[in-house]
């Protein structure tokens, strides 16, 4: 049985879901480097510190490239 799907509905919401997931990237961190502060030592040490765990912990699944073939052209 095949289902009835609309597939621009449906790639609008993904489209949707993935921008919303990318603002929230760049919405966050801001907001936790400025709640680790240490502002006796003025010092964002803190946050950075908890910015790179997170990011490790994620395994760096989106780090770019480091060399390697770059395009897909056969030589």
């Amino acid at each position: 049985m095949a289902l009835n799907v609309n597939t621009s509905n449906l790639l609008i919401t993904m489209q949707v879901l993935a921008d919303a997931a990318g603002g929230l990237g760049g919405f966050f961190p801001p907001l936790v480097m400025g709640a680790a502060y240490d502002a006796a030592a003025n010092s964002y040490f803190n946050g950075q510190m908890l910015l790179s765990v997170t990011a490790a912990a994620r395994g760096g699944d989106d780090a770019p490239v480091c060399g390697g073939k770059k395009s897909l052209a056969v030589p």
